[in-house]
């Protein structure tokens, strides 16, 4: 009896699992900090989602990346296990015969994208961190997915163009770890006069 009451539980879990597909573009990074002794790093993107890992190409030598690149995982899950779901997305320094060494990660719950607008946050800025590090290590560029039964990906080619011709401070669009902010400065020069400046042009004179 133990043994059947027990099979009965195990296909309700099943029953109650839902199909759910989880893509996520890793478009770029920018002003990464270098970990070589160069002052430049070697950016690979590592994600994450219920466990399964994917990554992108390494690029050599630079502190910006373009990868442009997508990942599926189609996984089937209970409301607990989507509940406690997250995408983690890692930017690491490759190094051949050394562990990869950390660059900065940012991570989304999975249920707050399912609930946003189209189930998805489309190619935001996100702040990387290293928790052994102060201040932000760089920013990844990134779009986050979660189709559940019966929904469609979003179309966004007309927004994407826009977005290209729009594009403004990076500071002002990006999403930041909790606990974390960006904070502004003012810079003032005052330029008084120079001196012995070079002749320039074919008169001799220099405007």
């Amino acid at each position: 009896a133990d043994v059947e009451g027990t099979r009965h539980l195990v296909r309700l879990t099943m029953g109650d699992a839902k199909q759910y597909q989880v893509q996520v573009h890793v478009i770029e990074a920018r002003e990464l900090k270098g970990r070589d002794s160069t002052g430049l790093s070697d950016p690979v993107c590592f994600v994450e989602v219920f466990g399964e890992k994917k990554s992108t190409e390494v690029l050599k030598k630079r502190l910006s990346a373009d990868w442009d690149h997508l990942f599926f995982w189609d996984v089937r899950k209970t409301a607990g296990d989507f509940e406690g779901g997250r995408v983690i997305a890692r930017v690491f320094d490759a190094n051949t015969i050394f562990r990869n060494e950390l660059i900065g990660e940012y991570s989304f719950d999975i249920p707050y994208v399912y609930a946003q607008p189209g189930h998805e946050l489309y190619r935001r800025w996100v702040g990387l961190f290293d928790p052994t590090r102060d201040g932000v290590q760089g920013f990844l560029k990134i779009s986050v997915t979660v189709l559940g039964p019966g929904d469609s990906s979003p179309n966004h080619e007309a927004e994407k163009e826009e977005e290209a011709e729009n594009e403004g401070d990076l500071a002002s669009m990006v999403l930041m770890p909790p606990g974390m902010e960006l904070k502004g400065y003012l810079l003032i020069f005052q330029i008084y006069r120079a001196v012995d400046l070079p002749k320039m042009d074919m008169m001799g004179k220099c405007d």
